[in-house]
């Protein structure tokens, strides 16, 4: 009878604005009796995450009820954001903002319900909720999770689909700690969500955390809740250090055990980002003082194509611009010639714990924004440079992007960086199934090739719809002679064609001197990776249930291609954005297989045209023969700055001759490749 009289006392002065929601929740709840070891705050914003087929924060509500944790640890959990909720029970409210302590079998309710104008995105409902927890939950230390969707520095934290899907910026993000905080720190900020683990973030956020968890790249999937809360329980006295990494590494497991994904994630030490970010502002220093403006706006360029990226499964949609910074900064060295082992030293101090896969293997565990093709096209100059410049990182480094940005992009790139062009757009014919064509650009501009593909399919010189993208290619460096040797086959699925649009698939070997004093240094002379054991990874398009979707491939060998996970997109205000990633098409099902088709022949914009459908019965795409016929085909060079360049069309008939020749290559290749490790055995023999 009480607490039903103190419930309608409460909705009478709530009502009335006699108090807000948060002094709510602090007059209806009974605080505990001891101060704890963690109290862990969860910011689970739903969003468009959570749907009927997948609804994905409501399973991590579930597995911490599972994770039977002790009383050492509270854990509270902030839901709302979300048009409905599919957790049977508790039943979450799609119209408020609600607060729960969740036990170790059930959530419960502190309170009936906020006020319904509050909403997630709203930065003073963050620091409320923070400052709120903190004085009704007192312990030893705290931890942050924010569970959404994730931007980087340029789209911050959260989706909130009951506020216009805004989200909460980096600048709004940090003056809602310090308010929320107090001047207490957090032991681990973590951030539940893609594209977080970026420098830009880590600085700004550094005086508010001991350590910060995020990835680099588009997350795929929710941490693992059940074992990361378990761990903490039985060792409550963990630090910060220990805890993040058993967050990193539970996720990461959990992860790798079910199919090969696209996986970053690391732990930061907040107390080393001030040295990073001061060492990557003298480097830029040294950078900006350069006179040959062409000579270090060119390293550039080169050096960021070359560089680990991330949240680029598609051409011209949604990016981040994010790069891994080490990755970035030793490919500067290599282009630039400049000392870059103090900001490396730096990032390898920084980062305690580093997670990734060999679809990402050059990840180091932070990432920096800098601007490349991609992001250009797909977002426009002017807004990308207001978003960025306003998270306020750096004074010399924006001033530095500020007019890069102007130089590169502003009409000047032809002039500043150099171009790519053919001798001759006519495709010459060796024998009957050899084609070349040959660059006439100057010997360094090459550098400046991105990618060079052979597209096939259908044209009548006014649209060509592309059904094969072939991207074993031989480029000559000394003569700039391309070749590719037609053998009519390509990868397909369920004998359909697919054209698969790959990532950089030019790779250059060069013997890199390695000082002594520099034994990090590992440019390994590949131009795609720079790694060993790397996995060519792209991208083909496909209609799933209605919507546009995009197939992620890794390539496992020059017959074989995977399908590790799908995302989809949709349009958000004028921008088409990743609506979510997730598991590929379960076998059987159907898909359509789209290809592109360009309006105007040659043009950079098409737009998708369906193709068969099929049913998906295998993950493992093969290169087949495809249909007998006549098709055309075209040489296409992208540079590092997007621009395409094409070359005339050229018909081509496959048939039993062109198949029985590419049999016969195959064979004479293997017996090649087995000449080759012979020898290679032989030498490695002489040499001992």
């Amino acid at each position: 009878m009480t607490k039903t009289m103190n419930n309608l006392l409460l909705l009478i002065l709530l009502s009335l604005g006699f108090i807000t929601g948060n002094e709510a929740l602090a007059a209806s709840h009974t605080p505990p009796q001891k101060q704890a070891e963690y109290t862990i705050m969860v910011y689970l914003m739903g969003s468009d995450l959570e749907t009927s087929d997948n609804p994905s924060a409501s399973n991590c509500i579930g597995e911490m009820c599972e994770s039977n944790r002790s009383s050492s640890v509270n854990l509270i959990v902030a839901t709302g954001g979300c048009k409905e909720w599919y957790l049977a029970n508790p039943k979450i409210s799609n119209e408020s903002v609600q607060y729960w302590e969740v036990t170790s079998d059930r959530a419960i309710i502190l309170q009936n319900e906020l006020l319904p104008k509050d909403k997630m995105s709203d930065p003073q409902i963050l620091s409320g909720y923070i400052k709120w927890c903190i004085e009704n939950y007192p312990s030893k230390k705290y931890v942050l999770i924010l569970w959404d969707h994730g931007g980087g520095p340029i789209s911050g934290y959260g989706q909130d689909v009951l506020n216009d899907n805004k989200g909460i910026s980096l600048p709004d993000l940090k003056n809602a700690l310090a308010k929320g905080l107090g001047g207490k720190k957090l032991e681990l900020l973590g951030f539940d969500c893609c594209l977080m683990g970026n420098i830009e973030v880590a600085s700004a956020l550094c005086n508010y955390a001991k350590y910060m968890v995020g990835s680099e790249e588009l997350e795929y999937g929710d941490w693992d809740y059940n074992n990361f809360l378990k761990g903490l329980s039985n060792r409550p006295s963990m630090d910060g250090s220990d805890l993040g990494t058993l967050i990193v590494k539970s996720h990461c497991d959990t992860i790798k055990g079910k199919t090969r994904l696209m996986v970053t994630m690391s732990l930061l030490d907040m107390s080393a980002i001030a040295n990073v970010r001061n060492e990557w502002d003298k480097l830029f220093s040294q950078i900006d003082s350069g006179k040959d403006i062409q000579k270090k706006y060119r390293a550039l360029a080169i050096a960021r194509s070359r560089s680990e990226s991330y949240a680029e499964m598609s051409k011209y949609v949604y990016l981040a611009g994010l790069v891994d910074m080490y990755d970035f900064a030793d490919q500067i060295q290599e282009s630039y010639k400049i000392n870059t082992l103090p900001l490396r030293s730096a990032i390898k101090k920084a980062v305690i714990y580093n997670r990734n896969c060999n679809l990402r293997p050059n990840s180091n565990g932070v990432s920096i924004f800098f601007v490349d093709r991609k992001l250009e096209q797909a977002w426009g100059l002017g807004d990308v440079l207001e978003k960025y410049l306003g998270s306020k990182i750096s004074t010399l480094y924006n001033a530095f992007m500020n007019k890069y940005y102007k130089d590169i992009f502003g009409g000047e790139a032809y002039r500043i960086l150099g171009n790519i062009e053919l001798v001759n757009k006519k495709v010459n014919i060796q024998g009957n199934y050899e084609y070349s064509v040959a660059i006439k650009s100057a010997k360094n501009d090459l550098d400046l090739i991105e990618s060079i593909s052979f597209i096939t399919g259908y044209s009548d010189n006014r649209k060509f719809i592309a059904t094969g993208v072939h991207s074993k290619i031989e480029l000559e460096e000394d003569s700039g002679n391309i070749y590719f040797i037609n053998t009519g086959k390509q990868f397909c699925i369920e004998k359909v064609p697919v054209a698969i649009y790959w990532d950089r698939n030019i790779d250059r070997i060069k013997e890199t001197v390695i000082a002594e004093k520099d034994p990090d240094h590992k440019i390994s002379g590949n131009k795609r990776t720079g790694k060993a054991g790397a996995v060519p990874v792209g991208s083909l398009a496909i209609k799933y249930k209605g919507e546009t979707c995009f197939l992620v491939v890794a390539q496992k060998n020059n017959n074989e291609a995977e399908i590790t996970y799908m995302w989809s997109e949709r349009e958000f205000g004028d921008r088409v954005v990743p609506a979510w990633l997730k598991d590929p098409p379960k076998l059987g099902e159907k898909i359509t297989i789209l290809y592109r088709h360009y309006i105007e022949a040659k043009e950079l914009s098409y737009e998708y045209v369906d193709g068969p459908t099929v049913a998906l019965s295998n993950y493992t795409i093969k290169n087949e023969a495809v249909k007998s016929g006549n098709y055309f085909g075209t040489f296409l060079i992208e540079d590092i700055l997007g621009r395409w360049i094409w070359s005339d069309y050229v018909p081509f008939t496959v048939n039993k001759a062109m198949l029985d020749n590419a049999v016969k290559l195959e064979k004479e290749n293997k017996l090649a490749q087995k000449e080759s490790e012979k020898d290679l055995l032989a030498d490695a023999q002489w040499e001992d």
